[in-house]
């Protein structure tokens, strides 16, 4: 049996469908509706509709999120918002059936939905950053929550909305099986600007307090990982992944075409590796083109990106290069 745990502020336009929602489905057995001092009529039509309603102890969206844990009588434990709506007719089964099969500890909700700004912009780039290991969790930030109540109970609940990153990333060091699992499309209400200013300082303060926790908050780390993603990002098959569906691409040879001399004897002049760089093409005249390329590679590993920068922007273009890279864009290409 499952224990559906309902947050609430001044919900009233949406709780009662939510707690509707809820109760239709066999597997849950008890509905708990934390309201955090609402001044409408969201815990009166939570009554209503059928759920156990609490005070929370404390204001702020994780303190009610704890509260209703304690609450909870079973072992899985569903948290959802108070203020969603168009919710999938599956979507219990889908987020409790990983659990309830014994091939999850913890499971975060996937789903579209319009907006999204903070998870976008702060939490996915900081989780590649920090804890790469979880960079494929798609909505780090939904409050769509499916776990144990023995992991939950061993976790800290951040009192405020940095509090969904907080769980996801205390789970991760508690070695839970963490998976992902897709609900279909989520309505949400939108905040204003203040209040997502606001969210995204809690998640960040969230994120870092844990990547001290774990000693990953260096610049060592910091960058260590950018390097490791740059590089992600050079591979073909990434590049043309992240141009999407494209109808027509242009791919362009840089030395010879775009700029009329060799980069890489530039950047060994710059960086007095032109012997360095005359053994490596030596050693790689046999290879196939990619081995011939990654040799010369080789030779200027650990020159700073700021090297590799001004060389590029020193270097003159071919004439005509600009030109046709514009003209091919005009003309619908991606170059």
């Amino acid at each position: 049996m499952v224990s559906v745990i309902i947050p609430a502020l001044n919900e009233s336009r949406t709780i009662g469908d939510v707690v509707d929602f809820v109760r239709r489905d066999e597997r849950v057995s008890e509905v708990i509706v934390v309201d955090d001092g609402s001044v409408d009529d969201t815990a009166e039509l939570a009554r209503a509709a059928g759920a156990v309603v609490v005070t929370s102890t404390m204001l702020g969206k994780g303190a009610s999120m704890a509260d209703g844990l304690w609450h909870a009588r079973h072992e899985i434990v569903l948290y959802l918002d108070a203020d969603i709506s168009g919710l999938h007719p599956d979507l219990i089964r889908r987020m409790t059936g990983p659990l309830l099969a014994g091939e999850a500890d913890f499971v975060k909700a996937r789903f579209s939905r319009s907006g999204g700004r903070v998870t976008t912009l702060t939490a996915r780039p900081l989780l590649r950053v920090f804890f790469p290991e979880l960079a494929h969790i798609e909505q780090p930030l939904g409050g769509i929550i499916a776990a144990r109540r023995s992991l939950l109970r061993n976790l800290q609940f951040e009192t405020d909305y940095g509090v969904d990153i907080g769980l996801l990333l205390d789970a991760a060091a508690h070695g839970a099986r963490i998976v992902e699992v897709d609900v279909g499309h989520i309505a949400h209400d939108s905040h204003s600007l203040d209040v997502l200013g606001d969210m995204a300082m809690q998640v960040v303060r969230t994120i870092f307090d844990r990547a001290a926790r774990g000693h990953r908050f260096s610049i060592k780390h910091v960058r260590e990982v950018q390097e490791v993603e740059r590089c992600m990002q050079a591979e073909m098959a990434v590049a043309l992944e992240r141009l999407g569906q494209i109808q027509r691409l242009a791919l362009i040879v840089l030395e010879g075409v775009v700029v009329p001399g060799s980069f890489a004897e530039l950047l060994a002049l710059r960086t007095n590796r032109m012997h360095e760089l005359a053994a490596a093409r030596e050693e790689a005249a046999g290879m196939p083109l990619e081995d011939r390329l990654r040799r010369v590679g080789a030779v200027f590993a650990g020159v700073p990106q700021q090297e590799v920068e001004q060389v590029a922007r020193t270097m003159p273009l071919s004439p005509g290069a600009a030109e046709t890279v514009v003209a091919l864009r005009k003309a619908g290409y991606r170059v």
